[in-house]
This record gives structure tokens, sequence and C-alpha cells, in this order.
């Protein structure tokens, strides 16, 4: 029998324990990078946290922290592309996750990009290239509902997150 330890509110009445991190560690996700901005200045941050709200009409939900150095950016803008991560795009995981390796985020990859548009990966196994149409602040996060505009899909073996590891599914 598993024991189930209590959750703890801290002084802002936030729910934390140690036992809610392990049990979200068991919860395997699909891993993009979401970028925002154009080619000429363009910001990216890793996410686990993407998952469509609908098919009709077409929306995604994307949780994006306030300390991300993309944040400001795709708040100003309400743009954000949303491109899903293969096997083949592990190294590209470190650089968008490190803020010391910041520098390096769109120089080895394929991104595209034209206009006001967000950088697309062009290897990416889906682009959903959208626009922000609801915004809700949440804590240390907000959370973006966002149409896509344009989609592409080109498949292969998606990158997955799980216990703090990232690892490839059979496809």
């Amino acid at each position: 029998m598993t024991v189930m330890s209590p959750l703890i509110q801290d002084d802002r009445g936030w729910e934390s324990s140690e036992t809610f991190r392990e049990g979200m560690r068991q919860l395997a996700s699909g891993v993009s990078i979401v970028t925002g901005g154009t080619m000429a200045m363009p910001v990216g941050l890793v996410a686990t946290a993407v998952c469509s709200v609908s098919v009709e009409p077409a929306t995604l939900l994307v949780s994006i922290n306030h300390a991300a150095s993309a944040f400001g950016t795709i708040s100003a803008t309400e743009r954000l592309t949303v491109n899903v991560l293969g096997t083949q795009h592990e190294d590209l995981v470190a650089q968008f996750s490190r803020p010391e390796r910041r520098g390096e985020r769109f120089r080895s990859g394929p991104w595209v990009g034209e206009g006001v548009d967000p950088p697309v990966l062009e290897d990416a196994l889906a682009v959903f290239e959208c626009r922000v149409v609801q915004s809700h602040p949440y804590f240390t996060h907000t959370l973006f509902l966002a149409r896509p505009e344009r989609v592409r899909v080109s498949g292969g073996r998606p990158l997955v997150y799980f216990s703090r590891g990232f690892s490839g599914l059979a496809g």
C-alpha cells in the first residue's frame, strides 16, 4: 500500500511537497521549443506544458513561467510557435534550458522565419504557428490559449520528458 503524504501549504497558500513533485515526475510529457519574436530578434524556451484544448476551434494551451526570458516578448506580441521535438533534437534542449547557453539557441538547428513570425524549427515533428487569443496569469506562470494559424506535420520519434530525463518513444 502506498502512503500518501499530505500537501503542505506555505505562507502564500501554495500547495507544495516533495510527494507532489514526485507524482508529477511520473507524468510523461512531450517536449517542445516555444519560440517568439522574429528571426532578427528570436526568443525561445523548452516547454513540457503544452496541450490541446479543443479541435473546434483549434486551440492550444501553453504554460510559460514569468521568469523565462521569452515571456515578455510572447506576452507583448501575442504570437508564439510550438515546435514539437523529436529524438534528434535532444541537443537543442540543453541550449534552450540553460541561461548560460542563451547565445547558442538559434545558431544550431535549421531555424527559419519571415517578417513578424516567430522562428520555426524546420525539422520539428510538428509546428503550430499561433496567435494568442487569451492569457491567464496564475501565480508564477501565465496560461496562454493560442489558435494555430498554420500547422505543419512531419512526424518521427517524439522526444519525451519523464522522471527528470529525456527519452524517445517508438513512433
